[in-house]
């Protein structure tokens, strides 16, 4: 059929963007290091400054929210999940190629660090430095 991806198919598109097309690859567990690679690679950006938005919080009870964080812990249940998700199985091994791709990232960045200079953006002279 003309037109429809399998999920394979997909995998490898999404694995040669987190490769080659996007610039900065960040991680859930770690966005204070996203936010600094995203002002480190775009010096006129602070994302630091951003206003954080409570609303994306979940609507569980703390009873329910352990009850299911410690079903998604259990490597059965885990083991299960993905022999019977191909497209959740593809997820995950993305998830460790994003997790590779950031390391690679954060490893260039540090090489290349510099203090960011937001003069430009007041309309003031920058050395550049």
């Amino acid at each position: 059929m003309t037109g429809i991806s399998s999920i394979r198919d997909l995998e490898k598109q999404a694995e040669g963007n987190l490769r080659h097309s996007i610039t900065v690859v960040g991680l859930l567990e770690d966005m204070d290091t996203f936010y600094d690679m995203i002002t480190d690679r775009f010096l006129f950006m602070n994302v630091h400054e951003a206003v954080q938005d409570d609303s994306m919080m979940h609507s569980l009870s703390s009873e329910e929210k352990n009850t299911c964080r410690n079903l998604f812990k259990d490597p059965e249940y885990q083991n299960k999940l993905l022999d019977r998700s191909e497209a959740l199985s593809a997820i995950v091994r993305l998830y460790e190629i994003a997790k590779e791709v950031n390391r690679y990232q954060l490893a260039e960045l540090s090489q290349c660090k510099r203090k960011p200079n937001y003069q430009h953006l007041q309309g003031g002279e920058t050395d550049g430095k």
